[in-house]
């Protein structure tokens, strides 16, 4: 609660292995929003794939954008996967949708 995002994660990927996916949802988007590259990487993945939360691809490929700008290694082959598969004017929008958010959360990008 007090906005560690370690904590956070290990909670959330707790509670989500518990079976408790939209409370581990919970607890992992707030480690991912506090900076962490790996909770950032696991909440594309569970927006990816509807797991604990509504499956949303546009918000997935943001995550996947911010855990690979932060370094996390698997995010980006997601996002290559991705980028062959949009067409260019879906990707240039998305692009733009990516560097948005980052501008409005700075925090999500570790420096």
């Amino acid at each position: 609660k007090q906005g560690n995002p370690d904590s956070q994660y290990w909670l959330g990927e707790n509670l989500f292995l518990d079976g408790q996916q939209k409370e581990g949802f919970k607890w992992t988007s707030k480690a991912a929003e506090n900076g962490s590259k790996d909770a950032q990487y696991n909440v594309a993945i569970m927006y990816k794939k509807g797991q604990g939360v509504e499956e949303d691809q546009v918000l997935s490929y943001l995550w996947f954008s911010i855990a690979a700008r932060n370094g996390h290694n698997n995010a980006q082959k997601y996002i290559n996967d991705f980028n062959s598969k949009l067409p260019k004017d879906v990707l240039d929008e998305m692009t733009t949708y990516v560097e948005n958010s980052i501008k409005k959360n700075p925090k999500y990008i570790n420096k």
